[in-house]
């Protein structure tokens, strides 16, 4: 376990260094972005745990129309009572989107796929469509919109061997909220994201509630300190054979960003 913690605090160091001698190389005006993150949270004494993550984050823009690819992974290990190891979490997550700016209206298409350890999922992949609304002017220093959006969903558990696999297929509705507000010269950025997904035919039943709460504070011009809340509701998580419906994270990042 220290030596996952050591490699841990490693990773971060890494971050920094590699992307920042790439940014020098590039031309600025690029109507392209990529970000990558890489975080760690540990906890030690009663509780001893360690987690890592790798997120990145891609957008191109030609026009009025936007494209996005995202991709996460995280990793984590606690200890039992004895001293010894086990994973406690591993989760994957991809998602490709595409909008076309309308004015203050944005029509997209999406499409993610992931999978989750400790929420019992071996592949979850859902595919949808739906329309957003800038509730303010959306500038240099702050956005904040609305979307709508209904998605067809497939989930493959993960089952014990030798059990049957059932696979379930059903539609979703997804509401989004998500915000962004820069301070102290761009120095500063605050930003959050949620979700509400109830099905289509058990609204209250079968729902998914997400939040990511972020702030990065900028140490250079193209590399920030983040420190980021992730937090998943999944209501049928626990009958999946997940410990809980609930699972939340902290983590402390790195963050680098080319353009």
């Amino acid at each position: 376990m220290k030596a996952f913690v050591r490699i841990l605090l490693a990773v971060p160091l890494v971050a920094v260094i590699a992307p920042a001698s790439v940014v020098a190389q590039e031309d600025e005006g690029r109507p392209w972005e990529l970000k990558t993150e890489a975080g760690a949270s540990a906890f030690f004494g009663a509780s001893s745990q360690s987690a890592l993550l790798f997120r990145s984050d891609f957008s191109y823009e030609a026009g009025p129309w936007e494209s996005s690819f995202k991709s996460a992974f995280d990793y984590g290990e606690s200890e039992d009572a004895d001293g010894v190891a086990f994973v406690s979490s591993r989760s994957w997550a991809t998602e490709a989107e595409v909008d076309y700016q309308a004015g203050r209206w944005q029509p997209f298409v999406f499409v993610n796929a992931d999978g989750s350890f400790q929420r019992a999922i071996d592949l979850r992949i859902s595919s949808g469509a739906g329309i957003g609304y800038d509730l303010i002017e959306p500038s240099e220093t702050a956005s904040f919109d609305a979307s709508l959006a209904a998605l067809v969903e497939r989930t493959d558990p993960r089952v014990v061997t030798g059990e049957p696999d059932e696979v379930t297929t059903l539609g979703r509705w997804s509401a989004r909220l998500r915000g962004a507000r820069k301070l102290s010269d761009d120095r500063i950025e605050l930003s959050f994201e949620s979700f509400f997904k109830p099905s289509f035919d058990a609204f209250s039943d079968d729902y998914l509630v997400s939040f990511e709460g972020k702030a990065a504070f900028q140490l250079t011009e193209d590399v920030s300190l983040g420190f980021s809340l992730i937090d998943l509701y999944d209501s049928l998580a626990e009958s999946r054979g997940a410990r809980s419906n609930n699972d939340g994270r902290i983590f402390v990042s790195i963050i680098t960003t080319l353009d």
